[in-house]
């Protein structure tokens, strides 16, 4: 066993007992784990989930269950719990990286991603973090061709077993909009993505394509997705 200190965001909390939890965190060092929390309710409030801070733990190598000492919260991202905004889109985030990551699979990039979303940022940054999700799984269709025809400028389509197709090929499956589109070949270049608006419209096509592609791979809902999209 291995006592660690490092980037956390407790995302989930089951409870055990009344004051108990097993707990789910994502780590900037050791990806997702799980861990049981003695006391993560209490008068005080106990512990918030969503709140980048540092954890100590100790990882067990005989058990996927880790053993936690301390969570300290981070001042600087009171912004995540402050703003509805924020929190909906995290809680849609962590949901989607629980269902394809897999246990202690690291990624610091995302919590750098998670952590740099703001509230002047809080639409696109969400949207490209989901994406790099994705992304990062080897799930994500390439939008650069249609693997019907070939075609490399195409501004929509849909996408089918996985796979691009330009509306000239098809005219079913998941559609691809033209927002969509834009915002998936936008995020392959760091000056483009710079430069791109995403306005409520936008993300609300954005995040219905992640959620039907999502349902089209695993045969799930993705219930944040819902509500996501109900408050938009």
């Amino acid at each position: 066993m291995s006592r660690h200190l490092t980037d956390a965001i407790i995302y989930k909390l089951h409870r055990y007992s009344d004051s108990s939890a097993v707990a789910r965190a994502f780590t900037a060092d050791f990806g997702k784990i799980k861990l049981f929390v003695p006391k993560a309710f209490s008068k005080k409030g106990g512990l918030l989930t969503c709140f980048p801070g540092i954890l100590d733990f100790q990882m067990k190598e005989s058990s996927d269950l880790c053993r936690f000492y301390a969570f300290t919260q981070k001042p600087e991202f009171y912004r995540f719990i402050d703003s509805h905004e924020i929190m909906i889109r995290l809680h849609f985030i962590f949901e989607v990286m629980d269902a394809l990551y897999q246990e202690r699979e690291k990624d610091g990039y995302l919590m750098k991603l998670i952590t740099k979303i703001d509230n002047t940022n809080f639409r696109k940054a969400a949207s490209f973090t989901v994406r790099h999700i994705f992304e990062k799984n080897g799930v994500l269709p390439d939008f650069n061709v249609c693997v019907g025809c070939g075609d490399e400028n195409s501004t929509e389509g849909y996408v089918l077993g996985g796979e691009y197709f330009c509306g000239k090929c098809r005219h079913s499956g998941i559609r691809v909009s033209g927002a969509v589109m834009l915002f998936m070949k936008s995020a392959q270049v760091s000056e483009l993505m710079k430069n791109l608006i995403i306005n409520r419209e936008n993300e609300t096509e954005i995040i219905s394509f992640f959620a039907q592609f999502y349902k089209s791979l695993y045969g799930k809902e993705l219930k944040s997705a819902s509500t996501l999209s109900f408050l938009l």
